[in-house]
């Protein structure tokens, strides 16, 4: 029997982002953007919760940059995760930053 990599049978079939809770993000809180590139720092949240202010924000040196983006939608902001890796390059280059 060849297959057709299709799947017999029937259910609910989920995507990643169907299966993570939903996110709702709060001052303080680091975020990426899917419209977007960069790392920002939520600012605010409106009074209804459906928007944000953000700014983006240098992991690095734990500083703001430019100028707060406003309205931005809270649907549209995720959590920002580094993964080991990223967390291990960035401590080697805080670390040997400045040293020649």
């Amino acid at each position: 029997m060849k297959s057709t990599g299709v799947a017999i049978g029937s259910g609910l079939w989920e995507t990643v982002r169907m299966a993570k809770r939903q996110f709702s993000p709060a001052a303080g809180d680091l975020v990426t953007s899917l419209h977007k590139r960069g790392i920002f720092k939520v600012l605010a949240i409106s009074h209804g919760g459906l928007t944000a202010a953000i700014q983006s924000f240098n992991i690095s040196k734990q500083q703001l940059l430019g100028h707060p983006i406003e309205d931005v939608p809270c649907d549209t902001l995720l959590p920002f995760e580094e993964d080991a890796s990223q967390v291990a390059a960035r401590i080697v280059r805080e670390a040997t930053e400045g040293k020649d």
